[in-house]
């Protein structure tokens, strides 16, 4: 079948950040370990960026179970950034950063 127009092509089918590589992997599994930040149960990871807009720094992570992070009525993609951070008392970009910071200073000393 012949289309009277051109449809434009590309190969590519991208996730939008790249894989987690191994140090990452190891940061990632000490920030779940945590537990929530609001609760304490159970946590999964949130990239935190501050913006919708920004790229995901795989660093920048904090543990919130599914009800603070996808679900409940708080969770931080349901009330975003500004709201959340008020619940939390605290900036979560500011303490996904400090905790980043101190995980790189470990692993410089291994």
């Amino acid at each position: 079948m012949t289309l009277p127009f051109d449809l434009p092509t590309h190969n590519r089918i991208k996730p939008k950040t790249r894989p987690m590589n191994a140090m990452e992997k190891r940061h990632a599994a000490e920030i779940a370990e945590m537990g929530c930040l609001v609760c304490g149960r159970d946590a999964e990871i949130h990239h935190e960026t501050g913006s919708p807009r920004q790229a995901k720094n795989h660093m920048h992570i904090a543990p919130l179970c599914p009800e603070h992070h996808r679900h409940g009525k708080d969770a931080r993609h349901v009330i975003g950034y500004a709201a959340f951070c008020k619940l939390l008392k605290f900036d979560l970009l500011d303490w996904a950063k400090e905790r980043a910071e101190r995980f790189l200073r470990m692993e410089a000393m291994r």
